[in-house]
């Protein structure tokens, strides 16, 4: 008797642990109960498949966000482990999950409630940007789309707009994730380019992504810096009429043709109009 005991027991656990991957596989949105130092977003998402694997803070068609997984056994995802970033114990919570930070060397001790939504109703340009503390609403327009660029994983960013919980609603300049100032362009471009082989640095493309209500003003001074480091040319970034299905484009400038003096007051969204 104890054979068939023992199948069934195994059973009985594959069939939970199925059950369990069916409730957790999906797209998640996360909301901050309780964040250490403060800080938070709006909500932050977190996508689990079928095979057990997950994204937290997926990006734009997955380009950024930490990989992670689900462990099933003990409850437990892990996001980002290369890095220690993410990892969380969870727990149902009637409908909702319950996300508990777990002690790693990046853990920023946040609680979370995930609540399950059906992705084709999420803003899918309020994702990607949410996932960089950023507010940014693009101008709509064509370009070339993003994956259509020659190599698009050697393009870098140079974000305008404001913070998600910067209370005076400043326009700031951010690198990756970080404000920053002209004078912090030299390091960043450094950092950038030391993870390229060499003989492809000259490869290596920039492109602005701003809010469309941002003035040129704003934004200026940093073209002016590549203008004077050597880059001729820089990407400024659109996206589709529709939202929900968010579409990033990128079209080629000139920076010799724009009349800094002239664009200054202008908003970004009235230059881009302009560029042929």
């Amino acid at each position: 008797m104890k054979k068939p005991v023992l199948t069934l027991i195994v059973i009985m656990l594959f069939s939970c642990g199925e059950d369990e991957l069916q409730r957790l596989e999906g797209h998640w949105h996360l909301t901050a109960i309780f964040q250490e130092d403060g800080s938070g977003r709006l909500y932050r998402t977190m996508n689990i498949y079928a095979d057990t694997s997950g994204v937290f803070d997926k990006g734009y068609r997955g380009y950024d966000g930490r990989i992670g997984w689900v462990n099933l056994e003990k409850n437990e995802m892990h996001f980002g482990v290369e890095c220690g970033s993410t990892s969380f114990s969870y727990m149902d919570w009637g409908e909702y999950l319950l996300l508990t930070g777990l002690p790693a060397p990046k853990n920023d001790g946040t609680i979370y409630i995930g609540e399950k939504i059906d992705s084709a109703s999420c803003d899918k340009q309020f994702e990607f940007f949410n996932s960089v503390f950023m507010k940014i609403d693009l101008p709509v327009g064509e370009g070339i789309p993003f994956f259509d660029v020659d190599e698009p994983s050697l393009i870098s960013f140079i974000k305008f707009g404001q913070n998600m919980f910067d209370v005076s609603n400043s326009v700031n300049m951010f690198l990756g994730d970080k404000k920053s100032e002209v004078s912090d362009l030299e390091l960043w471009r450094e950092k950038v380019l030391i993870k390229i082989p060499e003989n492809r640095h000259d490869r290596v493309r920039y492109a602005i992504i701003s809010n469309k209500d941002v003035e040129m003003r704003f934004i200026i001074p940093a073209l002016t810096w590549f203008r004077e480091n050597g880059e001729e040319k820089l990407y400024f970034a659109s996206r589709n009429a529709d939202s929900q299905s968010f579409e990033l484009f990128l079209t080629p400038v000139v920076l010799g043709s724009l009349d800094f003096a002239e664009i200054e007051n202008l908003t970004y969204e009235e230059v881009f109009k302009t560029i042929d």
